[in-house]
């Protein structure tokens, strides 16, 4: 019999549908403003779990804490049964008005939707977790330069974990409950982002906590993001690399061809993350990317993650986006967005029962 997976539908026009199985964890973020003509976004969730129905809004910007850009999230408890989420794209014209979308909804003209997932090979060892990354195209009228995507305006995340059915504590969840929605604002977390330095920025990750790293490209150019992973005695490096000539695509491992970087911070040893960004329009790829005369012009970043007040019932993440503009100031083209050549989704997981559990003998 065949696993129950989260699915996505096809887009029509700015409306996605995500379906999440019954025990599965999910979370949106974003929308995160890409757009050079700062339009306010606005995202709407229409969750549907058996006659339960709700409707919440996301906007973009919340704003700084620390020199960290913050943006919005909303958490979704698993359920004993399917969940229905439903994505509306909307925006205002007009940067300071963030009602507008919701009193006189403009409905974005268009969503490409990209996934990744835990690898296969790997399912044993990490959590099952699936990401659907949701572009956003605003209006039809837009110029498209030769570098350019065309879904330039926003991006956001459609998050699902399975859950073990059990809390924190490995204790066995009560299969009865009903659907929690839960409205989680961005708060402080533990890991830990540092000021970007040009082309890099790293992220400290405490013991005990899983990462799942992707990239997304967004010029039709060769790029390469790659991640050094330092515990203090070793080091190892990946490079995420793009396809020449696409754009709004998955980054993949050049080793492995998976979208998704994965690993764990044991107990006791803490991780430095270290995200480095490289771009070419020569015939230069991967590795051979990785060189300071490739390295991309700057970064900027933001974070969110589980609210202090629901991480005893719901999985405790942190997520930072990571966007480079690759070319100086004054080379840029001023119809193309800054920060708008690559993103970096760095995903952090507390190892909990929550979400994962060493397998049984009958799992094997």
């Amino acid at each position: 019999m065949s696993e129950d997976r989260p699915s996505c539908s096809t887009p029509v026009g700015g409306r996605v549908q995500v379906n999440v199985p019954p025990g599965w964890y999910a979370y949106a973020t974003g929308p995160l403003q890409l757009s050079r003509t700062f339009h306010n976004q606005m995202l709407r969730l229409h969750i549907k779990e058996g006659d339960n129905v709700k409707t919440e809004y996301l906007n973009g910007d919340l704003g700084e804490t620390d020199g960290i850009t913050k943006c919005g999230t909303y958490a979704i408890a698993r359920s004993s049964n399917e969940i229905i989420l439903t994505l509306d794209s909307f925006y205002s014209p007009s940067s300071q008005d963030q009602g507008k979308a919701r009193q006189k909804p403009i409905t974005s003209k268009g969503l490409s939707i990209k996934q990744a997932e835990t690898p296969p090979h790997l399912k044993d060892d990490f959590p099952d977790y699936v990401t659907f990354f949701i572009l956003v195209q605003d209006t039809a009228e837009q110029e498209v330069p030769q570098d350019s995507p065309l879904y330039n305006d926003a991006l956001c995340t459609i998050n699902v974990i399975k859950g073990t059915g059990y809390n924190h504590r490995g204790e066995p969840i009560d299969e009865s409950n009903a659907m929690q929605k839960i409205n989680a604002e961005p708060t402080n977390s533990r890991p830990s982002c540092e000021t970007p330095a040009g082309h890099s920025v790293k992220v400290n990750i405490p013991a005990g906590w899983f990462a799942f790293v992707s990239g997304l490209s967004r010029a039709k150019y060769n790029q390469a993001i790659k991640l050094t992973y330092d515990d203090g005695q070793n080091t190892n490096a990946e490079v995420l690399t793009s396809e020449l000539g696409s754009t709004d695509d998955i980054m993949r491992l050049k080793r492995t061809r998976e979208g998704y970087y994965v690993f764990v911070s044991s107990e006791e040893i803490d991780i430095q993350l270290e995200t480095s960004f490289y771009w070419s329009k020569s015939n230069i790829k991967g590795q051979a990317l990785a060189k300071p005369q490739f390295a991309s012009h700057k970064l900027k970043h933001c974070e969110t993650g589980t609210a202090a007040s629901i991480r005893d019932d719901f999985p405790d993440y942190v997520t930072y986006f990571v966007r480079a503009e690759d070319q100086p100031d004054a080379e840029q083209n001023g119809r193309i967005p800054d920060y708008n050549d690559a993103v970096a989704i760095v995903n952090l997981i507390k190892n909990t029962p929550m979400v994962y559990t060493l397998p049984s003998d009958d799992d094997q």
